[in-house]
């Protein structure tokens, strides 16, 4: 087409001056719009080195791509610090090849591709095999990857290694089952704050459930008796982070218990402080030792009328008599009288004998008591 057919003039006719114009603002159009594509695939190229860059140097991240089929076809150097594998050794290779025997024979990856594509991404946590054949428990996010036209390019797949951090939540649940599974009653509360844990052994001695506990305060639910003032007893635990004693708490049903307590003032991960508060019931043991108490009292009351009904009597009998002997000759003094006065003081001893050993006994059963404690 010639010049001036292109700007709408016939061929004979010289171009006009608005034609020349157009033309001018049409070619500077098109070099625009060359550099404009030139500065924007460069830019697009640029970027797609920064990511590149990027990916390849994560190193607490497995991060690699998946084609439609689940084959390899992108390698980073923490997924080969993560899984043992070097690039070459993995591309083109199926990403079960990570998986273990059963995860393969359920096909467990599979699964996870077609999740991926339906819900447009896919997350877990579970085993995952290196190419050492050890095993570690790994976080897992899948992403479907779609071109203009929907159809399907592949997967993205990002994988971190968080053996450590379940490791420590297996402790942890342990550490709870124990707890749960102790007679003894545990809980848990913020300092001026309410309960965040109760055990079973609160519940069993206590009576109130769990739901019925948590959030609200301790002292105010089992009408603590502290032996000083709560503001004083709060005081000293935040002081020395412990204390060891005894409390009296009431239960549901309205009895009243005395229960050995120990509180630990604890920090949690997450910046939280807790008191964590162990209590055992002794209210048998008190009750009983009450009881063992009133016992000698009694004991002791009935070896002072002995002594006194018994014991003193006999003596004075004895000394009146031979008060009396002192001043009668020896040839007019009666043997009986002689004879009795020898029985009550074989009498006198034989009280006094009996009282000092069961004062010796109770003072030897009360050194072994807190043995016998330590035992029980």
């Amino acid at each position: 087409m010639a010049y001036t057919e292109a700007v709408g003039g016939s061929a004979s006719e010289e171009p006009s001056a608005e034609a020349a114009t157009l033309c001018e603002l049409r070619a500077e159009g098109v070099e625009k719009g060359v550099r404009h594509s030139r500065s924007s695939e460069r830019a697009f190229r640029e970027s797609e080195e920064r990511f590149r860059l990027l990916v390849e140097g994560v190193k607490d991240y497995a991060i690699f791509m998946l084609d439609a089929e689940g084959r390899i076809v992108t390698w980073n150097a923490g997924a080969q610090r993560m899984k043992g594998y070097k690039a070459e050794e993995v591309l083109g290779e199926h990403f079960s090849v990570f998986y273990t025997r059963y995860d393969v024979e359920r096909g467990h990856s599979g699964e996870e591709l077609r999740l991926a594509v339906e819900e447009g991404t896919y997350e877990e946590e579970g085993w995952r095999v290196r190419k050492d054949g050890t095993r570690f428990w790994a976080s897992v996010l899948i992403t479907a990857l779609w071109d203009e036209s929907g159809n399907l390019r592949g997967f993205s797949k990002v994988v971190r290694d968080v053996t450590e951090r379940k490791e420590a939540e297996e402790v942890l649940r342990r550490q709870a089952e124990l707890l749960e599974l102790s007679y003894e009653p545990i809980l848990a509360w913020e300092p001026g704050g309410g309960i965040v844990y109760w055990n079973r052994g609160c519940e069993d001695l206590y009576g109130f459930s769990k739901k019925e506990t948590l959030g609200r305060e301790s002292h105010e639910l089992l009408e603590t008796v502290h032996p000083v003032p709560l503001d004083r007893f709060e005081a000293m635990l935040e002081r020395d982070g412990s204390w060891v004693g005894e409390l009296e708490h009431k239960t549901r049903d309205g009895r009243r218990v005395i229960v050995e307590s120990r509180h630990m003032l604890v920090g949690t991960s997450d910046g939280r402080r807790l008191v964590l508060e162990t209590n055992r019931d002794v209210t048998e043991r008190k009750r009983t030792e009450e009881a063992l108490r009133e016992a000698r009292a009694a004991e002791r009351r009935r070896m002072a009328r002995d002594l006194h009904d018994e014991v003193l009597s006999d003596l004075a009998y004895a000394l009146r008599q031979l008060e009396v002997g002192r001043f009668v000759p020896p040839e007019e003094q009666a043997g009986n009288e002689l004879e009795e006065a020898t029985e009550a003081l074989q009498r006198s001893m034989r009280g006094v004998r009996e009282a000092v050993y069961g004062l010796s006994s109770e003072t030897e059963e009360t050194l072994f008591l807190p043995a016998l404690e330590v035992l029980l």
